[in-house]
């Protein structure tokens, strides 16, 4: 059966073509205008692939794929450059100067926050794996000879290439000072980063082990690595060879969903632990039902717009 017949499909293609030409023409705008190195950070770190994808996970509880509304009300605020708070204060778990948009508190090693983060992102790929019966294992000692440090979060006996691969994940913050400034202009300057220091780190001890070295590597705003996104994508694969009933696209969709949503979570329980009381965020526009309403609004008003697109000559 064919999308459309004569004009309706000149129709619908000329939609999107000027969908795309004004979301360009938006972004660079955007970018343009930007007050700050920070704010151009953001827009751009954003706009990476699968950032934003938190924002279109069906919320289901059953399936943990759900924010409670502290949380979002901190994740919404981050995404759109809200402070969460009115003032800078002192850090409560280390001590150090927090800023009132959060970047502080969003990668503050100060307690076991990050590192639960990091291991929720961790347990999403392994139960991935374990779906697709790569028979992985966590935090693996002994890889390496001689050695105790772990480079495979999670490890996988036989990988695509026929080696067993070391699966190393790292979370990293675009808008962190040392970033930030060249994040403002290079798109995916943070992920770059990541995935370097994660080479440097465990390449040539897992490369003398003969295992593959792969980083998995995610922004705190849910943009991911090329070959992030292909390690999904060839787990996804491999569910679905197994024959479970669920075609590839939902089973992509669902993966990468769950990796957004886990990694968001991990971010507002940085926030929600570092606020002191009198300054949580009190934003009611920011509630869940708001943001929805606002969300179906801007995506149905351009469809306002066809019988205009059709008429014009």
């Amino acid at each position: 059966m064919k999308f459309g017949t004569g004009s309706n499909a000149e129709r619908t293609q000329k939609y999107a073509r000027v969908k795309v030409q004004i979301d360009e023409a938006t972004f660079q705008q955007l970018l343009v205008s930007a007050p700050t190195t920070r704010s151009r950070a953001l827009a751009r770190s954003s706009s990476l692939p699968q950032a934003g994808d938190w924002l279109n996970v069906m919320p289901s509880t059953s399936l943990g794929l759900h924010l409670h509304d502290r949380e979002f009300r901190c994740c919404i605020s981050y995404w759109l450059g809200v402070p969460l708070h009115s003032i800078p204060f002192s850090c409560p778990e280390c001590q150090c100067s927090a800023d009132i948009f959060g970047d502080h508190q969003v990668g503050c090693g100060g307690s076991g926050d990050r590192i639960t983060r990091h291991n929720s992102v961790r347990d999403v790929i392994f139960s991935a794996a374990q779906s697709a019966a790569l028979g992985p294992t966590k935090e693996v000692l002994g890889l390496v000879a001689s050695s105790q440090t772990r480079p495979a979060d999670v490890y996988l006996p036989q990988w695509t290439s026929g080696r067993p691969a070391a699966l190393d994940i790292h979370v990293i913050s675009p808008l962190q000072e040392q970033l930030v400034a060249e994040a403002a202009f290079t798109p995916g300057h943070a992920l770059q980063v990541g995935v370097q220091r994660k080479l440097a780190s465990n390449l040539p001890s897992c490369r003398s082990a003969g295992i593959e070295c792969i980083p998995v590597v995610a922004e705190t705003l849910g943009g991911l690595a090329h070959n992030t996104i292909t390690i999904v994508k060839d787990i996804c694969r491999a569910i679905s060879d197994r024959g479970y009933g669920i075609d590839l696209h939902s089973t992509t969709r669902h993966l990468f969903h769950s990796l957004a949503i886990s990694l968001w979570r991990g971010n507002s329980t940085l926030w929600l632990h570092r606020f002191p009381p009198s300054l949580l965020p009190k934003m009611g526009w920011c509630s869940p039902f708001y943001f929805f309403f606002f969300l179906f609004l801007f995506s149905f008003v351009p469809f306002l717009a066809l019988p205009l697109l059709g008429s014009t000559k």
